[in-house]
């Protein structure tokens, strides 16, 4: 499977799913600011579409119906602090050509 990162060639990508998902996407400060809406919730502000779509996913996961402050605070035990500096492989597969695609993403590797 493919590798993503987030690049400008995604930006049409994300941009796409955020029509699909049925959101009007629109920019400000001269197109510096990416912004979307969809059913009143108009408050997704993000420096270019693929953080956008991110936002998005945020809002869609938690299943909200009504606003409320810091309706997006974390509720679960992972926070910057404590996620993990390297990869923990979930599979041992590896691409056809045999290299290691977590030194691909990460630049290490530990799937030995």
């Amino acid at each position: 499977m493919p590798a993503l990162s987030e690049h400008v060639n995604m930006y049409n990508s994300a941009l796409n799913v955020l029509s699909k998902k049925g959101f009007q996407v629109w920019t400000v400060d001269n197109g510096e600011t990416v912004c979307a809406e969809r059913g009143g919730w108009d408050f997704f502000f993000a420096d270019n579409p693929v953080s956008l779509l991110g936002l998005v996913a945020i809002f869609e996961h938690l299943s909200l119906t009504m606003f409320s402050d810091y309706w997006w605070r974390p509720t679960g035990e992972l926070t910057t602090e404590t996620f993990r500096q390297n990869p923990n492989p979930t599979s041992q597969s590896s691409p056809t050509d045999g290299s290691c695609r977590h030194a691909y993403i990460a630049g290490i590797c530990n799937c030995d």
